[in-house]
């Protein structure tokens, strides 16, 4: 009988050793359609499954990468984002209820087409329990959009002043310009062709100036702010 349940108790002892202490949400495969110029963040999120007490850290590299040339894409690892030249990294360590994620931020730019990121990632201590996410896009150019995207002129890009001049604005567009964080950082209607923004409160850095009429994206520029 001592026997039997050493047995169970090693079994049952080494299935917490090695199970794996997050888990994937909502799937670790995500479909995109995304729309001409504009940004988007796709996550898959990491859970600790409260099965042990311990923080994990996860390692993540980027295992396969189909993205079109031209598209502008990062992604965040948790706490930490990058550039696409970044490759591979790790996490900071998380606990019971904490949710840790791996997300990826696109924008295809004027360029039509699909493409996608293979993410491995795993536990830093158990490296045999490996997962992989995954990240679909299928990107679509419409003729109109591209059109009012000609004839787009931002000047000075890279901004070494405070001010930024857009003009071939469509009248009454929202201008919005983004970080690599996703975040939108100024926010306001042209109600001209030609207008200037003021940048003198915005971090050294590189950013998505993106134009909208009524709820449809038409133009999408990289502002580099200096």
């Amino acid at each position: 009988m001592m026997k039997i349940f050493t047995s169970i108790l090693l079994t049952s002892l080494s299935a917490m050793a090695f199970s794996q202490n997050f888990t994937v949400a909502p799937s670790n495969t995500m479909d995109e359609q995304i729309n001409l110029n504009v940004y988007t963040t796709t996550t898959i999120n990491l859970e600790h499954n409260a099965a042990t007490s311990d923080s994990v850290e996860i390692t993540w590299e980027i295992i396969e990468n189909t993205m079109l040339s031209g598209w502008d894409y990062s992604w965040c690892a948790y706490l930490d984002c990058f550039g696409s030249n970044i490759t591979t990294g790790t996490f900071d360590k998380f606990g019971p209820g904490q949710t840790a994620f791996f997300k990826v931020n696109l924008n295809p730019m004027s360029v039509s087409g699909s493409g996608y990121v293979k993410v491995k990632i795993f536990d830093t201590n158990n490296p045999s329990m490996i997962d992989t996410l995954t990240y679909n896009y299928d990107a679509v150019l419409s003729t109109n959009s591209t059109e009012l995207d000609d004839k787009i002129n931002i000047f000075p890009n890279p901004v070494t002043g405070n001010d930024v001049t857009i003009s071939g604005i469509t009248e009454n567009s929202s201008i919005n310009i983004i970080d690599l964080n996703g975040k939108t950082v100024y926010s306001n209607t042209a109600s001209t062709n030609n207008t200037t923004v003021n940048v003198e409160l915005l971090n050294k850095g590189i950013y998505f100036l993106t134009l909208s009429k009524e709820g449809v994206y038409y133009s999408t520029r990289k502002l580099v702010v200096k």
